[in-house]
């Protein structure tokens, strides 16, 4: 059994590499790469700019990065292969954030009411987007999700303003009801594959008018 450890040091209070609490004032501030987890709350209702996580970290809990209004840019690192719903929330004033690459799923509500959020790009590594997962990004513009993502939830962007929205065809399966997937998109949906399951269901339940699709280029990070 190893040894129990708890340090608190430039407000970080870290427990067996799990960061509890930071209650320091720094406006710029980079987790230690000593943690290799953080704990739902530990940075709630920070005043904090910037939050860049290093290198280490595995995981991030439930509403972790909660209610910072005045954070703009959230790193996370690569390293992060779990992030539990909720993780980042209500963050009003964040406008860039990155998704690691060794996530491999994007839990229910992970980013919501991020609402100064205007673009995302999922990479590859991402195979399913879980319900809600951007709900409440009212800025949320354009939305890039490269080949490797099969299946997306119920209602992903709801309450967005997606005006262009890429779309792999490697996607298998796209909520219950596909017209709630197309909640919150307004324009542009790009498409590789004509024989695709995205084309086919756009084709079977596409509407609207204020909607269009076309194909984008061959050998991109949209298409095989």
């Amino acid at each position: 059994m190893s040894e129990f450890r708890q340090s608190t040091k430039d407000g970080f209070t870290i427990e067996d590499g799990v960061l509890k609490k930071y209650t320091g004032e720094e406006k710029n501030i980079v987790i230690p790469n000593s943690v290799k987890e953080i704990a739902g709350g530990a940075l709630y209702g920070l005043e904090a700019e910037s939050i860049i996580i290093s290198e280490g970290v595995k995981k991030i809990g439930k509403r972790a990065v909660y209610a910072c209004h005045d954070l703009k840019i959230l790193v996370l690192p690569n390293s992060v292969s779990y992030m539990e719903s909720e993780a980042v929330f209500n963050c009003q004033t964040l406008e860039m954030v990155n998704i690691p690459t060794g996530l491999e799923r994007i839990e229910s509500r992970s980013f919501e009411a991020c609402r100064s959020l205007k673009s995302i790009f999922i990479p590859g590594n991402i195979k399913s987007i879980g319900d809600y997962a951007f709900v409440n990004c009212d800025l949320l513009s354009q939305v890039s999700l490269a080949y490797g993502v099969e299946t997306i939830g119920e209602m992903v962007f709801y309450n967005c303003n997606v005006r262009k929205i890429y779309l792999p065809s490697s996607i298998k399966e796209v909520g219950k009801n596909f017209n709630n997937f197309l909640a919150g998109i307004f324009y542009a949906i790009k498409i590789c594959d004509p024989g695709s399951y995205i084309q086919q269901a756009l084709e079977q339940n596409f509407i609207s008018h204020v909607l269009t699709y076309e194909p984008v280029k061959k050998k991109s990070r949209f298409c095989k």
